[in-house]
């Protein structure tokens, strides 16, 4: 036992920014600190000790794990998550932990800091497991298959609408060099506060009051009533649109995902992907960008 809180008590203080190994890591940047990380965070954690799963706060070193490798390059970072599972594969319990947080955190709706395009390739890297089960097989190829749809980079799948005054109209027909795509349900306390966030970002103002950005609001459900009462709470300046009659674009059809309420999506003027089930923070950092681009012309 005192060999195992020994082995826990080393690894906090292994992985603690002030310990003698990281000093070195304040004199460079944060891509290189992020990828010198992303190589060797783990290098001499003891993936076959369960016991140190007890440790206190070691939810909170794989929370670290994750931001520390923020700012290296996409493959970078999924070479980092993969051989991280690899690794924890050792046994049953340590991989299951891995896995459970990793999907906490990367996965979740509510977290600050999930990423479709980090824990893809984690997905796939749990077929190969020897702890596998059907259950957890079927799960995974259900959420490779919502990884597929309008993944960023993609061009966006096409949505048809009709708007509160009950015209006609296709995603594609809308011109603008941003478009924000919010997927909504009436009366989501969520919904309304990062509506109003976004309203009250300084950036969004100015892109959409020169006309840069535009805002489809679309309800994907089939309460009509529901859809009218609630078209107060829809800023004016936006397109507020439902599934055409007979349609469910989003649950039957399977065109876009949508994990929880609101679900957000960026696209540029080719209707591309920026943004998909877009986190507040990245979002804004969108309308910076454009906002900087734009005092720039």
């Amino acid at each position: 036992m005192k060999k195992h809180v020994l082995t826990a008590v080393l690894f906090l203080v292994a992985t603690s920014l002030n310990a003698q190994i990281f000093r070195p890591l304040e004199q460079m940047s944060d891509v290189e600190r992020s990828v010198f990380l992303a190589e060797r965070y783990w290098e001499n954690f003891p993936f076959n000790d369960t016991a140190i799963l007890q440790a206190q706060n070691f939810q909170g070193s794989i929370r670290n794990y994750l931001l520390s490798i923020r700012f290296a390059d996409l493959p970078t970072i999924q070479r980092s998550l993969v051989e991280t599972i690899r690794k924890a594969d050792t046994n049953e319990k340590m991989y299951r932990h891995f896995v459970e947080a990793f999907d906490f955190y990367l996965n979740d709706p509510l977290s600050d800091i999930r990423e479709e395009q980090w824990i893809e390739p984690v997905w796939r890297q749990m077929l190969k497991s020897r702890w596998s089960i059907a259950a957890d097989e079927a799960r995974i190829q259900f959420l490779l298959g919502m990884a597929a749809k309008n993944p960023v980079g993609s061009a966006a799948t096409e949505l048809e609408f009709v708007t509160i005054q009950g015209q006609r109209g296709r995603l594609s027909e809308i011109e603008a060099e941003l478009l924000l795509v919010y997927f909504y349900i009436p009366g989501c306390v969520q919904c309304i506060m990062m509506r109003e966030w976004i309203e009250e970002d300084t950036a969004y103002q100015e892109l959409h009051n020169a006309g840069i950005l535009q805002a489809l609001a679309f309800y994907p459900e089939k309460d009509m009533s529901l859809f009218q009462s609630y078209r107060t709470s829809i800023p004016n300046t936006w397109i507020n649109g439902r599934d055409p009659d007979g349609m469910s674009q989003l649950e039957e059809e399977g065109r876009y995902q949508m994990r929880g309420a609101p679900t957000i999506y960026l696209l540029d003027k080719d209707k591309k992907v920026l943004l998909k089930d877009a986190r507040m923070d990245l979002l804004f950092e969108e309308f910076a960008k454009a906002r900087e681009r734009l005092l720039r012309e």
